[in-house]
């Protein structure tokens, strides 16, 4: 299993696409288009070199498994790695906790994704409006963190994409949604 921190887009921006309005607030934003690249981790000192079957991973996010889960709206992200780390990749809807029903909600969904034989990754993300979604969106709006990708079992030989997490430090300092 990799985790792989991504990047941050020139700024972060909402589009006309938007849900509704609380405390002056737009809930539910769509992102820009994110580009990242996964060769360069556009960073000098901190970040966790990867190596990328390349010809491998734009085929299978390109593919029809992965792009079908975008278009469907299944490829759902949290708020960091650890509900896929302590539930799986594919964490149920909710959990029993010492008897209580625990809900594991996603925090946004990816509205689109290609890749490309050089290494670059194109990403757009729409928040939603949960409790967990408007604290990833808040964080997104104060240029705070960044998306990061998870990919199985890891990059070198990818078999499953299942989109993106955000997390404080994204690895691909460019996977964020604004320029630092």
């Amino acid at each position: 299993l990799s985790y792989t921190h991504n990047f941050m887009p020139s700024h972060p921006t909402t589009t006309s696409h938007h849900h509704k309005q609380q405390s002056g607030k737009i809930m539910g934003i769509t992102t820009d288009i994110i580009t990242y690249n996964v060769k360069d981790l556009c960073r000098s000192y901190s970040g966790q070199k990867r190596a990328f079957n390349i010809a491998a991973f734009t085929q299978l996010v390109n593919g029809h498994k992965c792009q079908e889960a975008v278009k469907s709206g299944d490829m759902v992200g949290y708020l960091g790695h650890d509900i896929r780390r302590n539930f799986g990749l594919r964490p149920p809807e909710v959990t029993i906790d010492n008897g209580q029903l625990i809900p594991i909600e996603p925090a946004f969904t990816t509205i689109y994704l290609k890749a490309h034989l050089d290494g670059t990754v194109e990403h757009q993300e729409r928040f939603l409006d949960t409790p967990l979604g408007k604290v990833a969106q808040d964080w997104h709006t104060s240029k705070t963190g960044g998306f990061s990708s998870v990919v199985a079992p890891d990059e070198r030989n990818p078999t499953d994409f299942l989109g993106f997490d955000y997390v404080s430090s994204p690895n691909f300092n460019r996977d964020r949604g604004c320029v630092m």
